[in-house]
């Protein structure tokens, strides 16, 4: 982790050279419009994500100081089953990134506005219904036992749990902005906005560990509901500013004809994202059901550390989405090849750091948790593994999405989504913590597998059926 810092530290001051740094990234990238747009959006992404991971790091030990590692854990289960929630966008979200780019692309204002004012108003009406469903099963479940906690914390866990599902509704609305700023190839702009939340929440829970302790709702409330804040409040001033004022969404440019084109796409981000829920954010419930939530806060401590790395990856390869959007639009085979290269290259530094990281791993966790979690060294292993699979494999799925040919990528997850419960669970249970990550590795690898040959095969534009579909 020191050494991701450190080198992310290292890029950050070299940034305060702008001339060098744009030198060096343009001799990579290319001298295009496009390329120089990339070029930027990853200088301020490296600052403003070096210091969003930062504030996430320090985040960490505050909030177990703040609640325990139990309530910690606990945090975290219901945290990513509430992330659930956000999937039933029924992939608006992205395919209107999509459409949204390519109308940009084609000149086209007027319908990527009425794109803006059709997404927010589905999304919307989607995610009341949705919120309403949630508050009705809230009070069906019984969370200790899904939870395998003390029974007397069942009315704090519906009261947090309808908290985040409430934040979580309300953000996943109000992503449509942060959709726009990607697609308009400005994803630093969206990260601006969450490092200002994430940077309030930081704040808040340091002045919670002052006024109080150990309180699950409190932590919730801010935790969740400042970034959510911070995004209307953002979002509300940017469309409100007289030179954004007619790109901004009104009632009259809504097109309710569009939403079969952008779901058109969207429908199988949502499947492929379902079947993401299945294989990945389960994790947390199958741990805290077999080993407790204290588990949890070990498996969330070690991801987030060696997350850094895929974090950092996902800095560079997040702005090429919507500019591989605008190139396939205009047939710029040649840049896209140019690209893909060079962001392959870049992948030989991510598994040099997580060796690195892997060895100090001990040592930075017990000082980074103050002694409160310590991590075995087969979840370590496994985790750079799976840290690995999943940077290789969101380098081909980020560039694929950007073309919109994901019809592989979605039978690919579906087909292991199908076991992935069952075989995480044996996992888990017979082998240990380690052995929950074994399914979404394979998943990732044969993924980044497949994904390296459509991408091939659709460059060299020698892709036929569901390779091109």
């Amino acid at each position: 982790m020191f050494y991701c810092m450190g080198m992310m530290l290292y890029a950050i001051l070299l940034i305060n050279n702008r001339y060098c740094n744009v030198k060096l990234l343009q001799k990579i990238l290319g001298k295009q419009k496009r390329s120089k747009d990339v070029v930027k959006n990853v200088l301020a992404s490296i600052v403003l994500k070096g210091a969003d991971i930062i504030i996430s790091l320090l985040l960490v030990p505050l909030t177990i100081n703040y609640l325990d590692v139990e309530s910690y854990g606990i945090w975290l289960t219901l945290s990513s089953i509430v992330v659930w929630i956000s999937y039933f966008d029924f992939g608006l979200g992205n395919g209107f990134r999509n459409k949204y780019a390519e109308a940009l692309a084609l000149g086209d204002k007027s319908l990527a506005r009425s794109y803006l004012s059709t997404s927010y108003f589905s999304l919307f009406v989607i995610f009341t219904i949705v919120f309403l469903i949630v508050g009705i099963a809230n009070n069906l479940i019984n969370w200790t036992e899904l939870l395998s906690v003390r029974s007397e914390m069942l009315p704090t866990l519906r009261s947090v749990f309808l908290l985040l599902s409430l934040f979580f509704c309300i953000r996943t609305a109000l992503g449509v902005f942060e959709s726009m700023l990607q697609a308009k190839q400005k994803p630093a702009g969206a990260n601006f906005i969450q490092v200002i939340g994430h940077a309030l929440s930081l704040f808040s829970i340091w002045l919670l560990t002052l006024m109080s302790h150990g309180d699950l709702i409190l932590a919730t409330t801010f935790l969740s509901g400042i970034p959510c804040l911070t995004l209307l409040i953002f979002t509300l001033l940017f469309f409100w500013h007289p030179r954004y004022r007619n790109m901004s969404p009104k009632l009259s440019c809504i097109d309710l004809g569009l939403i079969k084109d952008i779901v058109g796409l969207g429908g199988q981000f949502f499947l492929i994202m379902l079947s993401v829920v299945l294989i990945f954010q389960c994790l947390n419930i199958v741990i805290s059901n077999i080993q407790g939530p204290s588990a949890v806060a070990e498996f969330n401590v070690a991801q987030r550390y060696f997350g850094v790395v895929h974090m950092v990856f996902t800095i560079i390869v997040v702005p090429f989405w919507s500019a591989f959007t605008d190139a396939y639009a205009k047939r710029d085979y040649k840049w896209m090849k140019t690209s893909q290269k060079k962001l392959e290259m870049i992948l030989i530094l991510c598994i040099t750091s997580l060796i690195v990281m892997y060895f100090g791993a001990d040592l930075i966790i017990d000082i980074w948790t103050n002694g409160k979690i310590s991590v075995h060294h087969n979840l370590s292993f496994m985790l750079v593994a799976f840290t690995f699979s999943q940077s290789v494999s969101s380098l081909y799925m980020t560039l694929i999405n950007g073309i919109g040919k994901i019809r592989l990528q979605l039978v690919i997850y579906m087909s292991f989504a199908v076991i992935s419960l069952p075989m995480i669970y044996y996992g888990c249970k017979e082998l240990g913590l380690w052995a929950a990550l074994l399914w979404p590795t394979l998943t990732y690898l044969v993924q980044a597998i497949i994904g390296r040959i459509q991408l091939d095969k659709i460059l060299r534009e020698k892709a036929t059926g569901i390779w091109n579909k």
